[in-house]
């Protein structure tokens, strides 16, 4: 039995969405069997050349052991869980060829950064300290934000591409926000627990692209980690409007803020391919058009003012505004604070 973890497992996911996402099967079974499978011998090692569907993950292959014993091998990082198995840990790939599920897998990304935070004697509440986020940007703030992004990954509708090939779009859902929260609530004591808790208060579920993602969290996150720290909006979803004459009209807005009826949308051809750039802008406009005379206020941000920092800012000063506040001062340090986070969200790797 091969059961994918870590890194290999997101890798998974991600490499199945752009092959077939109809390849994900959970099944929970193997997890009574768990502490008293046979350790993982040299003859399950060589059984990964035989293994086709593994055959593009990047190697170290990261694969998870029951116990200490582990066999040496190049090709293959083991990590050991000796601790008691969440809920639902493994979903099936093939009969021998298991991976962890998608809450399982973020809290053993998770566990790894809270084991370099002790390794390198910073406690996980140091991730809260400003003078520590300030004194090294891409060790604990990077942390974090690249794992929040992997969680709204897995809650969204999209996988960025593996090793080789282009960003999948119109996935599976693999992860629900009820889901997510009440595997926190299930597993505290777990190591990486408490970093997976912080992530989960991050993120927001139903992204349907990196950059919907990048925009919201920028927008949400708390001004210590560079961000504005505005009310988390809901992303795609569901909203019904009665236009002119008593009918109903359907739209799913990429930001949505109920309470000020504030519309944000992110105008991207690279991320909406399906239609062409004619038919795209016909389609804003119309839509843009309804949610006004809805009384809706529209915004709408480019790829242009996404990766412009200075841009950027101002789009983030527009948005708070539109909701009722008042822009936050911004001196130099809170600058550079927002300039680390912006390209961490667009070039988390």
């Amino acid at each position: 039995m091969i059961v994918l973890s870590h890194e290999s497992a997101l890798e998974y996911y991600r490499l199945a969405a752009s092959v077939d996402s109809g390849t994900y099967r959970e099944l929970g079974e193997i997890a009574d069997r768990w502490p008293r499978r046979d350790r993982l011998d040299s003859s399950g090692c060589s059984a990964l050349a035989c293994l086709g569907a593994l055959g593009s993950l990047e190697r170290p292959l990261h694969l998870l052991l029951p116990d200490k014993n582990r066999v040496r091998s190049p090709e293959v990082a083991f990590h050991r869980w000796s601790a008691r198995l969440p809920s639902d840990p493994f979903w099936r790939v093939s009969d021998d060829v298991w991976v962890s599920s998608p809450s399982f897998t973020l809290l053993q990304l998770c566990s790894n950064v809270f084991r370099r935070d002790r390794r390198t004697g910073t406690s996980a509440e140091a991730m809260d300290d400003r003078r520590r986020l300030n004194r090294s940007p891409y060790s604990q703030l990077a942390g974090t934000i690249r794992l929040t992004l992997v969680a709204m990954e897995l809650m969204g509708t999209y996988r960025l591409a593996p090793i080789r090939g282009n960003t999948s779009f119109g996935t599976e859902t693999l992860l629900s926000a009820n889901e997510l929260h009440g595997f926190v609530d299930a597993h505290e004591g777990h190591q990486g627990i408490q970093m997976l808790r912080r992530v989960t208060s991050h993120a927001m579920p139903n992204s349907y692209s990196p950059m919907e993602t990048a925009l919201a969290l920028g927008l949400t996150l708390q001004r210590r980690y560079g961000g504005f720290q505005l009310p988390q909006p809901h992303l795609n979803e569901l909203l019904e409007l009665t236009g002119t004459g008593g009918r109903t009209v359907s739209y799913r807005p990429d930001l949505y803020w109920p309470e000020r009826h504030l519309v944000v949308e992110y105008d991207s051809d690279l991320f909406h391919s399906a239609d062409t750039k004619r038919s795209k802008l016909a389609e804003d406009d119309e839509r843009s058009n309804a949610l006004t005379a809805m009384g809706r206020h529209v915004m709408h941000v480019t790829k242009e003012q996404m990766l412009d920092f200075r841009k950027y800012q101002v789009l983030a000063s527009q948005v708070t505004r539109a909701l009722g506040r008042k822009p936050a001062a911004t001196d130099r340090e809170a600058c550079r604070q927002q300039s680390k986070l912006h390209h961490l969200l667009l070039h988390p790797y």
